[in-house]
C-alpha cells in the first residue's frame, strides 16, 4: 500500500479507491497498525497531484475510521493536512469539513488547540459548516451564564414551557477569535390540558 500511495508513483486510480474502501471495512482491526496505515492515507488527500476522487475517498476513509479508532496521537498529523486541503482545494472543502467534524467529536476538548488555525482558513475562504460551528462552540463553552424558564399561554390556551439555555464563551477560552459564536439552545414543550 505504501508504495502505491506515494504521490509520485503512477498507480491505478481504481485500485486506490478499492484499497481505501477496503480499509474502511477493517475498522477497529486496524488499531495496532494505525501508525503504518494512517500516514499514507493522509498523504493521499494532502498531495497536490492526486486525483480529486481519490482525495475525496481518502478523506472519507479518515472520517469513517474516526468512528472506531483513536486518532488522539495522530491529531496534528491529520488536522494540518486537512487545513491545507481546505485552503487549496475548493472541491474537497465539504468532505474535509465533515472529516474535521469527526475529529472534533473524537478529540473533544483536546481539539481546542487547533481551533485558531482552522478558523483562520474558514474565515479566509468564507466556509460555512454549521455542524463544525456547533461542535467548536460546545468545546469552547465553559459554563452557562444563565438558565431561564419562561411559561406562557398561547392562543389556544395551551401551556408552552420554554427553557432557554444561554451559553457564553469565556474570554480566556478564545473570545478573541470566536466572538461571533453565540450559542442559544431553545427547547420548547407544549402541554395540552
Amino acid at each position: 500500500m505504501c508504495a502505491c500511495t506515494e504521490p509520485s508513483t503512477v498507480c491505478n486510480e481504481t485500485y486506490l479507491l478499492q484499497l481505501l474502501l477496503a480499509l474502511q471495512k477493517f475498522g477497529n482491526n486496524l488499531d495496532d497498525y494505525l501508525h503504518l496505515v494512517l500516514p499514507p492515507i493522509v498523504r493521499l488527500f494532502d498531495a497536490a497531484d492526486c486525483p480529486v476522487p481519490v482525495c475525496r475517498v481518502a478523506l472519507e476513509t479518515v472520517d469513517h475510521l474516526a468512528d472506531t479508532l483513536d486518532f488522539t496521537d495522530f491529531a496534528s498529523r491529520i488536522v494540518h493536512p486537512l487545513v491545507r486541503t481546505l485552503d487549496s482545494c475548493p472541491e474537497l472543502r465539504s468532505t474535509a469539513m465533515e472529516t474535521l467534524c469527526a475529529l472534533v467529536v473524537q478529540l473533544g476538548r483536546k481539539y481546542q488547540i487547533f481551533i485558531p488555525l482552522v478558523q483562520k482558513v474558514i474565515t479566509k475562504h468564507k466556509i460555512n459548516c454549521q455542524r463544525y460551528e456547533i461542535l467548536t462552540c460546545k468545546i469552547v463553552t465553559v459554563s452557562s451564564v444563565g438558565n431561564e424558564v419562561v411559561v406562557s399561554l398561547d392562543q389556544d390556551k395551551n401551556l408552552i414551557l420554554k427553557i432557554i439555555f444561554v451559553f457564553s464563551i469565556s474570554h480566556k477560552q478564545g473570545l478573541k477569535f470566536l466572538n461571533f459564536y453565540k450559542c442559544f439552545y431553545v427547547l420548547e414543550f407544549t402541554l395540552i390540558f
